[in-house]
């Protein structure tokens, strides 16, 4: 570092950026602190407002989406700036130009941050976008035709490159080199985005360093050889890359290739050596300088990280163990990258591809030409379909390459590995050893085979530090899955079992909420699933982790015994058969035991009568040391009343309050029985049921039980050793 300073300054920029955000952690406050205080302008999720500014992007899709800029909130005659953006969906379609002055009405939405471990923060994303809200059922008028003649040949270019993929290619192909090459993800097939990132190759879907390396590198070299001067090919290629990232939508991997672009030609231009440890460097000291939140975002770190791993890792890597011949000299630097890619792999997809390494082996050669040749394709297409087709015809076979390949790779046995999310202790010493490694490299002019032995060694203790996740005594998340309920809980022998999965609220629960915070959590395999009934608020999501391809084992299935058995019921019958999943029927009496844990159900009775499903309910009584949590399904009527007069109930450390807080379950008899000393209740706002009841939220306050929501707090973590127990929301 002492011979490239800007690897120094840059070293020190990140560290006081991190230092800053530690001091002052009130700068990166979270989506949940905007939608309570409406960012600062006031408005509430709901309210239906007036706002007027600027198109900066428009993009045509079932629901034409409109970003406005330069913000200002109407209110009768008066109006109020704002630095931030705004998303506006229309009702119906209309033309407008980039630059346009647009009034609209509508009902606003505040981003939601994330209210589980694992899950995606639409709030953070938002954020990072500079949108503070979006805005539904919106009415538009043209306050001002004025127009940004730049931006809005750029935006038709995109819109025609778009339909011409749409012409030439299927709906799958375009969508794909729309992501490309374009940006536009909007139109990807959920199946093949999903296939794309668990076989480990997600990162071609993005505009990267390869794509403005490769274009911008081929049109320099070409303008050179047609005679142009060194600082007229730069810029030309500097300025048609630029609004080629324009185009593509700015997002942070290409600005830093962008940036980092700029700085090559500025080495050609001036006549210096281009050295990629500085260009790195001053790329992210420019990209932090102007946003330092950047510096927590995935695509950064990742593009980021990316880099440095081909900057500093592969040099000395060749150097000393003499890497010879391009397939050598190829697994080394898909080595280099990888080794500092991988803890942030983890940290923000909580799983890896096991055969990806290989796989981008042998599909990153060919992107070169499939992005040269898409290109070629939509350009060609603007004019003739037919001429489109024809020289689009390779994308076609090299993406049914890629498609085959990743598929075939994730059948390969262990080809997806769900690891979970690493903690800051296991990358601190990943990175120190990577780092010292590579430092003992640049001192060496060679290493022998015994610094490599005990380097592997090293490495391996760095990369099983990954995916060491240690319980202490037990630990029960109470997920927040809306208007639903979803508990999981993990003992300190590893044993993992979930009771219920669903929601009425969120769409597709087990996709957006319930498996992602498994695969943070490491979860492989649950050892038993219990369904108190089957209601859909209770058992969808987990329809959605049997059916799909998640990568989560389920050991046992968990149903009430009931005589009656309704669709869902079977279902769930059919599915577990088709799986090969063990079905246990639980009734009261029925107990499972390991450790120094007991779960034991004490409704319903075998081959019991019910009328009302929610009366049907398994009842669980979950005992870990001292530690007794009642999980209570639906539960309520007679069934509460039976378990009141029978002796069943004891008392209790934590109970989760039946069928979300009614006003008809939990009366204060049986609240007098178990005195518990937490209660949780699983809700979502604004339900139309008005959950929880403040009849129930009184019986619970005079029992003395400390109350949490999930619809507050999020998810709720109660963390026990067998005596004493925390309770502690993710919000």
């Amino acid at each position: 570092m002492g011979r490239r300073p800007l690897c120094l300054v840059a070293l020190l920029f990140v560290l006081w950026v991190l230092g800053t955000q530690a001091v002052f952690p009130q700068d990166r406050a979270g989506g949940t602190e905007r939608e309570e205080q409406g960012m600062s302008s006031g408005i509430r999720p709901g309210e239906r407002i007036r706002v007027r500014g600027e198109i900066y992007r428009y993009e045509k899709k079932q629901t034409d989406q409109i970003y406005l800029k330069n913000i200002s909130i109407l209110s009768g005659t008066n109006q109020t700036s704002y630095d931030f953006n705004v998303i506006l969906f229309l009702e119906e379609q209309a033309e407008y130009q980039i630059g346009n002055i647009l009034e609209a009405a509508g009902v606003c939405q505040i981003p939601e941050s994330a209210a589980n471990p694992g899950q995606f923060d639409m709030a953070k994303w938002y954020e990072s976008q500079g949108v503070a809200f979006s805005m539904s059922r919106c009415r538009v008028r043209l306050a001002d035709g004025r127009q940004n003649r730049l931006g809005q040949g750029i935006s038709q270019l995109r819109q025609g490159l778009s339909e011409s993929f749409g012409r030439i290619a299927d709906r799958t192909e375009a969508a794909l080199m729309s992501a490309m090459l374009l940006g536009d993800k909007g139109g990807l097939d959920e199946e093949i985005k999903t296939l794309y990132q668990d076989a480990g190759i997600s990162h071609v879907l993005a505009i990267s360093g390869l794509h403005i390396s490769m274009l911008g590198m081929l049109l320099f070299g070409m303008l050179r050889k047609l005679g142009c001067s060194f600082a007229g090919a730069g810029m030309v290629s500097g300025g048609l890359m630029g609004l080629y990232c324009m185009m593509a939508g700015m997002g942070t991997s290409t600005v830093r290739a962008y940036l980092m672009f700029l700085i090559f030609l500025g080495s050609q231009i001036f006549g210096r050596t281009y050295d990629l440890k500085s260009s790195l460097s001053l790329a992210v000291i420019l990209m932090l300088f102007s946003e330092p939140s950047l510096l927590f975002q995935g695509g950064f770190q990742l593009s980021v990280l990316a880099v440095a791993g081909l900057a500093f890792v592969y040099p000395p890597l060749k150097k000393c163990f003499s890497v010879k011949g391009k397939l050598a000299d190829s697994l080394c630097v898909a080595f280099s990258v990888q080794a500092a890619l991988f803890p942030c792999l983890l940290y923000h997809f909580y799983q890896f591809s096991a055969a990806g390494f290989f796989l981008n082996l042998l599909i990153l050669p060919a992107m070169s030409c499939l992005l040269l040749v898409g290109a070629a394709g939509g350009l060609a297409g603007l004019v003739s379909a037919r001429a489109g087709m024809l020289i689009f015809a390779p994308c076609h076979y090299l993406l049914k390459y890629m498609e085959f390949l990743s598929s075939f790779s994730l059948k390969l046995p262990g080809a997806r590995q769900i690891w979970g999310r690493p903690g800051l202790p296991a990358l601190v010493v990943y990175y120190g050893i990577l780092v010292s490694f590579v430092i003992f490299l640049e001192i060496r002019k060679k290493a022998g085979k015994g610094a490599l032995v005990l380097w592997g060694l090293f490495m391996a203790c760095g990369v099983a530090g990954l995916s060491v996740r240690k319980v202490q005594g037990m630990e029960m998340v109470f997920l927040d899955v809306g208007q639903g309920d979803g508990i999981f809980w993990q003992t300190e022998d590893g044993t993992s079992f979930l009771c219920d999965g669903g929601s009425s609220s969120v769409s597709e629960v087990g996709k957006y909420r319930i498996i992602p915070f498994l695969k943070h959590r490491g979860i492989r395999r649950l050892d038993c699933v219990f369904l108190t009934h089957m209601d859909a608020d209770h058992i969808n999501g987990v329809l959605e982790l049997l059916e799909g391809d998640a990568g989560i084992a389920v050991g046992a299935l968990a149903l009430p015994d009931l005589r009656e058995r309704d669709d869902a019921y079977r279902r769930l019958l059919r599915l577990a058969e088709a799986k090969g999943i063990s079905v246990l029927y639980f009734r009261r009496g029925m107990e499972l035991r390991g450790g120094n844990w007991r779960i034991r159900c004490l409704s319903p009775e075998a081959g019991a009568e019910i009328k009302d499903p929610n009366e049907g309910s398994l009842v669980l009584s979950v005992d870990y040391g001292n530690f007794r949590a009642l999980l209570t399904g639906d539960l309520q009527g007679r069934r509460e009343e039976l378990l009141i007069r029978d002796g069943s109930l004891e008392k209790l450390s934590v109970l989760k309050a039946a069928h979300h807080g009614s006003k008809n379950s939990t009366p204060a008899s049986f609240l007098e029985r178990t005195s518990p000393r937490a209660a949780i209740i699983s809700c979502s706002r604004d339900n139309s049921y008005g959950h929880p009841s403040p009849e129930l939220l009184g019986r619970l306050k005079d029992s003395g039980a400390a109350i949490h929501q999930t619809m507050e707090q999020g998810a709720l973590t109660v963390r026990t050793d067998g005596t004493g127990f925390t309770v502690e929301g993710y919000r």
